[in-house]
């Protein structure tokens, strides 16, 4: 699971990236900055950014996307024979994240706050709170649950839209570094409670495994109810996209 944020911006960037470049019309020489939620390979692949070398793409000169992620992630690319021993050739240069640090984006006018997600404890993972300069907000939230120390760092927003951690579907969800429809439904229900979720504020259910053995439409049956969209391949938020390119909402 991994989303576009306009041309410029991308959160993941998993081993189907160039199936999706080429199924949604991605150019992928666009993207100027990229997060990366943990090296976990549905997350990170990195020899996908092999193809970043001239003599492979059309990333004009001086056109340098910057990496944003944690240790491990950047030990893994650099561990990639052509990105550890040409850097410089494919255009890059790797950004360290902290949890609760903003990255401002003044070009882009968007700001990505890392938070620390509950998830492979042997690295810092991250999730992200997304908010264009036009004040929207959206909280992207896959591969985690929420701690105590996230849930008083959320509890003083208020947002447009988010995106909710599905892996378990409607089997039990009592792992805990992952979430399922039971989860969501919890989460949901506390962050209307505490007021995080502005009136029309959309709810979408995502990063499904293929273990949960459901259908999309058992899911889609099971969430709407509760007013929860589900995901899907190429799903577009139009809300999302219009705020983060500076448009009127």
């Amino acid at each position: 699971t991994a989303y576009q944020i306009g041309e410029e911006v991308r959160i993941d960037f998993g081993p189907d990236f160039l199936a999706q470049e080429i199924r949604l019309g991605f150019d992928s020489e666009k993207i100027r900055h990229l997060f990366i939620t943990h090296d976990h390979a549905d997350h990170f692949y990195p020899e996908t950014l092999n193809h970043r070398r001239p003599a492979y793409s059309k990333v004009a000169p001086g056109r340098i996307l910057k990496v944003y992620c944690n240790e491990a992630v950047e030990r893994a690319a650099m561990a990639h024979p052509v990105i550890g021993e040409g850097i410089e050739i494919l255009q890059m240069e790797f950004v360290r994240l902290k949890a609760w640090e903003p990255v401002v984006l003044r070009e882009e006018r968007m700001t990505l706050t890392p938070l620390p997600a509950y998830h492979a404890p042997e690295q810092e993972a991250f999730f992200f709170d997304v908010r264009s300069d036009s004040g929207e907000e959206w909280l992207i939230a896959n591969d985690t649950g929420f701690s105590e120390p996230v849930w008083e760092w959320l509890g003083k927003r208020k947002f447009d839209g988010v995106i909710l951690d599905c892996t378990f579907g409607l089997l039990p969800d009592d792992y805990p570094y992952h979430m399922g429809a039971g989860k969501n439904l919890l989460v949901l229900r506390r962050m209307r409670e505490c007021g995080m979720l502005k009136p029309d504020a959309r709810v979408v259910a995502n990063h499904f495994s293929h273990n949960c053995g459901n259908t999309h439409r058992e899911l889609y049956e099971f969430l709407k109810p509760y007013g929860i969209e589900t995901g899907y391949d190429g799903m577009r938020l139009e809300s999302l996209c219009r705020c983060l390119a500076g448009e009127s909402v």
